[in-house]
């Protein structure tokens, strides 16, 4: 399983901390940028602006939370 937490005190649009876990443990961690996203599509496993870049294997169980579990 992976995992990414963002933490921030500002909320969504305010830098805060990024965390990344893999089977359960801290695997990377560091600082993240505001995380900004206007209307439109959202894409997970691909970049919007390249056709050619996209992820090639499965993604399972995907979920996104607006808040913390």
């Amino acid at each position: 399983h992976i995992a990414v937490t963002r933490e921030s005190a500002g909320g969504a649009s305010a830098a805060g901390s990024i965390v990344l876990y893999v089977d359960g443990q801290v695997v990377a961690q560091g600082s993240a940028a505001a995380i900004v996203v206007p209307g439109g599509e959202k894409w997970i496993g691909r970049r919007q602006q390249a056709a050619d870049s996209q992820f090639q294997g499965y993604l399972d169980e995907v979920r996104l939370y607006g808040r913390a579990l």
